[in-house]
């Protein structure tokens, strides 16, 4: 699937505890985004509380993908985006099970990648997959993060890209450092959270 919305923006990350309609409203109101950063026991106990609020994004850890109550809690939550972070570290299995859940689960909804490792997302872009759309986390961001810089990231994915011939959307997570770096990226066509 691809991003859905406005061609370049900006989003927030919210924890659990802010899941509510006020958060919701006021990145409407500032013409931003929010995404919620739960895990999947959160997501399935805050399903209802999502839908109420009128939330459309949560962020999720790749192993939580993998939890069968997963499809059960987008249909309840009414969310229509899930990003989902991924570090080889932390997901227990192939980066090739990954893939294949990630595939499964972009049929109910825009499932979005959030990548710091070169190796998977040149093995996503090589394949025929759903997914038109990535987020690149350098280690300017906070948490499990690449030993890249997002610049690095970035130009190294765009060359992927030109070289493979395949049109991917690109957002880039977490800190771009100055507003002429944050710049720099949106007139390339980067998207931001």
């Amino acid at each position: 699937m691809h991003l859905p919305g406005a061609n370049q923006f900006f989003a927030f990350v919210w924890g659990s505890r802010n899941v509510s309609h006020t958060v919701v409203e006021v990145a409407r109101l500032t013409s931003s985004r929010a995404i919620f950063d739960l895990n999947a026991r959160q997501f399935v106990q805050k399903a209802a509380a999502l839908r109420a609020a009128g939330a459309t994004a949560v962020k999720l850890a790749a192993a939580d993908l993998m939890e069968p109550e997963l499809e059960i809690s987008l249909e309840e939550s009414g969310v229509n985006t899930l990003w989902v972070e991924y570090h080889p570290d932390l997901f227990p299995g192939t980066s090739e099970v990954f893939l294949h859940r990630l595939d499964q689960v972009s049929a109910r909804c825009a499932c979005l990648p959030i990548l710091s490792d070169l190796d998977l997302l040149h093995h996503l872009i090589q394949g025929q997959g759903p997914i038109r759309t990535v987020a690149l986390k350098g280690n300017e961001a906070a948490g499990f993060v690449s030993g890249d810089s997002i610049g690095v990231l970035y130009s190294s994915a765009k060359e992927m890209f030109r070289q493979i011939g395949r049109e991917v959307d690109v957002v880039i997570w977490g800190g771009v450092a100055t507003p002429e770096a944050a710049a720099a990226f949106l007139a390339t066509g980067a998207k931001g959270i």
